[in-house]
């Protein structure tokens, strides 16, 4: 059973650095290509939770993962309301992007508190 679990870590780790640049890829042609912060941002949350299963990360601290998301979607907000001003003229590319990569950072911390949730009920 041993040698079955090396090639599996060794596979998650070959395969973990095109997880996360085609999460990064989604996130950041989110402005011209269907996909965006959310889909990327669930792509780099599952980067995370293949860490978790291959034993080469431990638990993180859930409350400040939560606590960072929140900042994240007071940003979102503020941001959204900037772009309503008149006064503010934002690049539209730059600005999509901005708000793509605010939503991929959010919904990858968020999905992955949930996963550490849901782990940490199940070893109780």
């Amino acid at each position: 059973m041993t040698g079955t679990y090396t090639l599996l870590r060794i596979i998650s780790r070959f395969l973990l650095p095109f997880v996360l640049l085609f999460g990064f890829y989604i996130v950041l042609n989110g402005d011209l290509t269907p996909g965006g912060g959310f889909q990327g941002g669930v792509v780099l949350a599952s980067s995370y939770i293949l860490l978790y299963f291959i034993g080469d990360v431990n638990k993180l601290n859930t409350s400040k993962i939560i606590r960072f998301e929140k900042i994240l979607f007071m940003v979102l907000v503020v941001l959204t309301f900037m772009s309503r001003l008149e006064s503010i003229n934002m690049h539209h590319v730059i600005y999509l992007i901005a708000l793509n990569v605010i939503i991929g950072v959010k919904v990858a911390l968020g999905i992955g508190a949930i996963i550490m949730i849901f782990l940490e009920e199940g070893n109780i």
